[in-house]
Formats: C-alpha cells, structure tokens, sequence
C-alpha cells in the first residue's frame, strides 16, 4: 500500500469526496471521479486510514485524522451498508 501510493504524485495533494446513495464523488485538483457503490469490492479499516478498494490492488484512502469522532463512525456505518467489509 505505502510504495503505491508513493508511486503516484497525483494522490499526494488535498481530496475532498461526498458519499450518498449512488457512491463516492473525489475531487482534487486537476481531477475527479465518481465511484458507484457496486463497484467497491471490499474496504479495511487501519489504524490511520480507511481503504477503499475497487480491484485487489486499486484503492482510494481516507486519512481518519480528517474526520471527528461522530464522522468516523457514520462513515464506518455507511461502508457496511454500502460495501462488505474484509474479514
């Protein structure tokens, strides 16, 4: 996971993303993209950050340091409506 997000410029600068009934909407600057929820397979949650992934090795992370303590736990719940969990 750290060599590759290291790998990638692009996924180093600020991201904000909406979550609502269809899926995930990131924006960063010079892109975006829009994620339906039927196309997340899997999320893992760490002990700094919450992985999204939509193939085995592609993935958008959530920093947990951007999120209170209420965020955090909407978020976990949403994900289990919306995405199985890994076990």
């Amino acid at each position: 996971m750290k060599q590759q997000f290291r790998k990638q410029p692009g996924a180093h600068g600020p991201r904000t993303v909406l979550l609502d009934d269809e899926g995930a909407h990131w924006r960063w600057d010079d892109g975006s993209s829009d994620i339906l929820w039927k196309n997340y397979i899997r999320w893992t949650e760490g002990d700094k950050q919450i992985l999204l992934y939509s193939s085995p090795a592609c993935f958008s992370m959530l920093p947990k340091r951007a999120l209170n303590p209420a965020q955090l736990t909407e978020l976990r719940e949403i994900l289990k409506q919306k995405i199985q969990q890994a076990r």
